[in-house]
């Protein structure tokens, strides 16, 4: 494996760690040469209820208004 390890762990850390709500976390990962790959996380309170993105709202009107 290559960075695409970096999923593996994530996978891991998610199933068997649990982290703070609103704690950060860096996805970090090194590819052939001289690359690199950086994705700064934030684990989201799960009990509290997520919004829904503005265009899939915006989606589900169209659709019913269609229907």
């Amino acid at each position: 494996m290559s960075s695409a390890t970096v999923l593996f762990v994530l996978e891991r850390v998610l199933a068997h760690e649990e982290q703070a709500p609103g704690s950060y976390g860096i996805l970090g990962a090194f590819g052939p040469g001289f690359s690199a790959e950086l994705t700064l996380l934030k684990w989201a309170d799960t009990e509290a209820p997520q919004p829904k993105p503005a265009h899939l709202e915006q989606l589900g009107n169209e659709l019913k208004r269609v229907a």
